[in-house]
């Protein structure tokens, strides 16, 4: 069978390989298997967990602490206390993951008090979100009350984004209406601290046109890396913290994160690492991207030449290695590039913290071994009829058409053998046909198969259609 079957002088597993590549960088530019790429992405994200790190803190607004201070929410004057606690550890910063939009008309004394601890303590960070009134309206930045705005060492929006599925898997570290001018918290926390990474330097006002400044602008996206299940992160509760519940140096020189925890009071939201049946509080997603900036291992998704670029080459490859394959070994050969593909996905993201989105690559990849296996079948079965083909008209042309009767090949015969003539002597003893020499009296016995001869010629015993004849040949006379 011909190792390569030609169209237009093209061999086929080219034209396969063509295109195999090209509805894997359809797939790819449109984005249409988003959802296999997030759950590779989730689950290999999963196994990429890391010990919590001892320089983050929560304290937490949990079960315990409403069942203390009553419903929420809480006077001022409680917030108020507790930061001056805190600051009496010296913790490296603060960060507020609590809405302070709106004065507390009932407590005004707590709104100063708390503004005046948040002045006195210095390293303070709160937070900003937006908000958008109604569906299709100008998005609105919702900041801290003035006084408190004004005594905090920092503001930091707390947006993460949520793809499709619903997940909280990424977030932009620089958010703001008209220009991302707000660092995240996280960074914020670090600006406080001394230890902003060079690679997060805020975004200046000014970048973006006049006819952006309703637009609620972003910039440096970053998946989340996230360290662990919820709960990971060491916890403190709010209770304990007010009683002085606590060990030495559980706050000192640490970056501390307020939040609620309690279930249905804070912002919880499903991520990779939370399971089916979980979700976790948005005090929690600060800490996994405060310690991922701390231990710089953000997580870039590969720029989209590159990601057609490598999709590419892994959907080619199954094409160019079949032809120089055993038939046997093509399915392993298809499985171990599944599994490598896999893995330097894994790989990518964990030593590079680059995301690839591997998806369209493994369905081409997949799709390559039934196309070619389909492709190879054709080729033997429209083999094997060219072969019949040949075989038949081969067959016909060596094929001598039947003597149509006994007397023309015995006719026939006469030409090439030295006779004068022959006889068939029916039953009756009668000449049945004949040509040339007369019989004489024919032997008693004739044995078939064999010749017997007389003074006049050669007899011999032959079927004729069913019936039994003698046959007389006469020799020439030289012969005689």
């Amino acid at each position: 069978m011909p190792a390569k079957q030609r169209h237009g002088g093209l061999p086929e597993h080219l034209i396969l390989a063509v295109l195999l590549v090209g509805f894997a960088l359809l797939c790819q530019q449109q984005g249409w298997l988003w959802r296999w790429d997030h759950n590779i992405y989730d689950a290999q994200l999963r196994f990429w967990s890391r010990s919590a790190p001892d320089n983050i803190v929560i304290v937490a607004i949990d079960e315990d602490s409403l069942a203390q201070f009553g419903r929420w929410p809480w006077t001022r004057q409680i917030h108020a206390q507790l930061l001056r606690k805190l600051s009496g550890e010296q913790p490296r910063a603060i960060g507020f993951d609590v809405i302070f939009a709106e004065p507390d008309l009932r407590d005004l004394e707590g709104d100063r008090q708390l503004a005046q601890a948040i002045r006195n303590n210095r390293r303070v960070a709160l937070p900003v979100v937006m908000e958008q009134p109604r569906l299709g309206a100008t998005p609105l930045e919702i900041l801290p009350l003035p006084a408190l705005a004004n005594a905090a060492a920092a503001l930091g929006h707390v947006h993460v984004e949520l793809d499709p599925d619903g997940i909280a898997r990424s977030l932009y570290l620089h958010e703001g209406l008209g220009s991302p001018h707000w660092p995240h918290l996280s960074l914020a926390l670090l600006q406080i601290a001394g230890e902003l990474p060079a690679a997060s330097t805020p975004v200046t006002a000014g970048t973006q046109s006049t006819a952006s400044m309703m637009r609620w602008a972003r910039a440096q996206p970053l998946l989340i890396p996230f360290a662990g299940p919820p709960g990971h992160f060491n916890q403190v509760s709010y209770a304990q913290v007010m009683q002085g519940n606590y060990a030495a140096d559980t706050f000192r020189d640490k970056y501390v994160l307020i939040g609620a925890t309690a279930a249905g009071l804070g912002d919880a939201l499903p991520t990779p690492v939370s399971g089916f049946s979980h979700s976790m509080t948005g005090v929690e997603i600060n800490a996994n991207i405060l310690d991922a900036l701390i231990r710089d291992i953000s997580i870039i998704p590969l720029p989209r030449g590159w990601q057609l670029a490598l999709t590419g080459l892994l959907a080619l490859l199954p094409m160019l290695m079949f032809p120089y394959l055993a038939p046997r070994t093509n399915l392993l050969a298809m499985l171990s590039l599944l599994v490598a593909t896999l893995v330097l996905t894994a790989v990518l993201l964990i030593t590079l913290h680059s995301w690839f989105r591997p998806s369209a690559a493994l369905l081409a990849i997949t799709l390559s071994y039934p196309l070619w296996s389909w492709r190879r079948l054709e080729q033997a079965l429209r083999y094997l009829t060219q072969e019949l083909d040949q075989l038949k008209n081969q067959t016909a042309e060596l094929t001598i058409a039947p003597s149509p009767s006994l007397e023309r090949d015995l006719d026939f015969l006469q030409h090439i053998l030295p006779v004068r003539g022959w006889s068939l002597i029916g039953r009756d003893g009668q000449p049945a046909a004949g040509h040339g020499a007369i019989p004489g009296t024919p032997p008693a016995t004739v044995p078939p198969g064999r010749w017997t001869g007389t003074t006049d010629g050669l007899w011999t015993t032959v079927n004729r259609q069913g019936e039994t004849c003698l046959l007389y040949t006469s020799p020439s006379p030289r012969d005689l």
